[in-house]
């Protein structure tokens, strides 16, 4: 009879044992899953199979350790390692049903605090671009060098050929004399438009003039952009809009542009974008400088710093130099 009981224990305790080991690999699969997870806990314990994963976590672990210290001859040891996880399973699940939901809530509502204040990388990344063009072509853009008028005149290249003076070696570390010519094409980038709220110019430094001797060819007529127009000689450069007139209001309608001088704010996205043609003079100085569009967009706002692909803008005085015109093959200087 004792003996029958004993093989009615052991065969329960095998049964234990059996569940206990079919439990522990379903939960291999939420261990893996949990330790892949570890950044998004949160989801874990909030969700509805949160206890079970966490039940499965615990027995297998539980089931790895009594492997490796139980002896199999040993039946009561079976019967008592059972019995053991089967106390544990059920701490484990009150645990879980208990302790864990409020943990769960305290990590819901930390994750909700989080969401609203935006990644560092959101905070750094920009939702406003602007393409640079600096218009340094050698017709109608003035140039100073530092080369002398009779070393302009013994030059081999053909300077009436010239797309870009600063494209050709031997001037090419001079500036543009007297005023700067860019345009500024600004563009949104993701889902949300961006509201440009003003153009700031900042004049990082300056100095004497560059010496040397200006290179001018005269061409055609300006631009028919709504130019805007800067002083870099006084303290706080302002930007201020010049209005269009004659022919280029006519150029302008045929390319559909806008004619009314420029005026913020403006809106710009994705698949929309506004062009600010800058024209920044001085009469003083050799300025460098740098350009500032304050933007605001989806609940933020910032200022994005544009300048020559990596460089700041440079513009010089050509005042009272020597100014040879390209008017045929040979400079006319004076």
């Amino acid at each position: 009879m004792l003996m029958t009981r004993e093989n009615r224990l052991f065969d329960s305790a095998k049964s234990v044992w059996a569940a206990v080991i079919a439990a522990s690999l379903l939960g291999v699969a939420g261990v893996i899953g949990l330790v892949a997870d570890l950044a998004q806990l949160e989801s874990w314990l909030t969700s509805g199979i949160g206890p079970i994963v966490r039940v499965a976590s615990f027995l297998i672990l539980l089931t790895a350790v009594v492997i490796i210290l139980s002896k199999k001859s040993r039946r009561d040891r079976y019967t008592l390692i059972s019995g053991i996880i089967a106390i544990l399973s059920v701490a484990t699940f009150v645990l879980s049903y208990t302790l864990w939901p409020k943990v769960a809530t305290e990590a819901e509502r930390s994750a909700g605090a989080l969401s609203a204040v935006p990644t560092s990388e959101q905070q750094v990344a920009e939702p406003l671009v602007v393409a640079v063009d600096p218009q340094t072509h050698s017709c109608d853009s003035d140039w100073v060098t530092p080369k002398r008028p009779d070393e302009i005149s013994r030059l081999n290249e053909d300077l009436q050929a010239l797309e870009s003076w600063e494209d050709y070696e031997p001037i090419s570390d001079g500036a543009p004399a007297d005023s700067s010519k860019i345009l500024m094409t600004a563009q949104g980038v993701g889902p949300s438009s961006v509201v440009i709220t003003g153009l700031e110019i900042v004049v990082l430094d300056r100095k004497a003039p560059l010496n040397g001797t200006v290179i001018a060819r005269p061409c055609g007529g300006p631009l028919a952009y709504r130019w805007v127009d800067v002083d870099l000689d006084v303290d706080h450069p302002r930007v201020v809009g010049r209005e269009l007139s004659g022919d280029t209001i006519e150029e302008a309608r045929e390319n559909g542009w806008r004619i009314e001088p420029v005026a913020f704010p403006y809106e710009v996205a994705a698949q929309t974008s506004e062009t600010f043609a800058v024209e920044a003079s001085t009469d003083t100085c050799d300025c460098t400088w740098e350009a500032k569009f304050h933007w605001s967009s989806n609940g933020r706002t910032g200022v994005l710093t544009v300048d020559n692909h990596g460089t700041p803008f440079r513009t010089t005085s050509g005042e009272g130099m020597v100014r040879c015109v390209l008017l045929g093959a040979t400079p006319s200087c004076r």
